[in-house]
């Protein structure tokens, strides 16, 4: 059963309330207040579900606006591109690569899914690989260099939280994650899509 005591911490996830502290307990705290609203069929057991922190629910929204101005602008590039079927081509499968690794991304992460934090790598290496090519490609227009930098460097950052954040660790524990060659392969496929077709 769950513990009247814990709180959620943002940066730490679930923390007890009157230490502070994380869970050390090896099978059962001595302080432990079962929460009845929350109890489980298991009265032998102590469990503790870890909920999902600010920031980790941040990215979340994070990933679902990135796809949603992907689809947006892919559209809006499609109608001002007036007959141009190649570049109509690699629009299309650039989105097709954002929608569909950022969905099953976020898919992963709230199904708590073991492989959930490879998706979320995999999901910001395509954000990070797009806006390097964006740059590349426009290094006459300033305001896309400016626009493209900052995008890199919040890739970054995501990155960093989600190898170094307690809330992921507690929700996904490193030990527990799984990563298989059929993950590697359909990310694989997913990311270099669009950039093959340019070839």
């Amino acid at each position: 059963f769950k513990c009247k005591n814990r709180k959620m911490d943002m940066q730490r996830g679930i923390v007890c309330g009157l230490t502070n502290e994380k869970p050390d307990f090896d099978d059962s705290c001595p302080n432990i207040i079962e929460d009845i609203a929350n109890k489980t069929s298991d009265a032998n057991t102590t469990t503790v579900e870890y909920e999902f922190g600010g920031w980790l629910k941040f990215m979340f929204l994070m990933i679902f606006v990135g796809i949603a101005m992907t689809v947006f602008n892919t559209f809006k590039e499609i109608g001002e591109l007036q007959g141009d079927t190649f570049t109509t081509i690699f629009c299309i499968l650039h989105c097709l690569s954002f929608l569909i690794l950022g969905g099953y991304a976020l898919y992963m992460f709230l199904t708590r899914k073991s492989n959930a934090v490879f998706w979320g790598y995999t999901y910001l290496v395509t954000c990070l690989i797009s806006n390097i090519v964006s740059v590349v490609g426009n290094l006459d227009d300033s305001n896309i260099i400016i626009l493209g930098i900052r995008a890199v460097v919040t890739c970054i950052a995501w990155f960093a939280f989600l190898y170094y954040s307690e809330n992921v660790k507690d929700i996904y524990p490193p030990e527990k994650r799984k990563t298989t060659k059929k993950d590697w392969t359909l990310a694989i496929l997913g990311v270099s899509l669009p950039y093959a077709y340019l070839l």
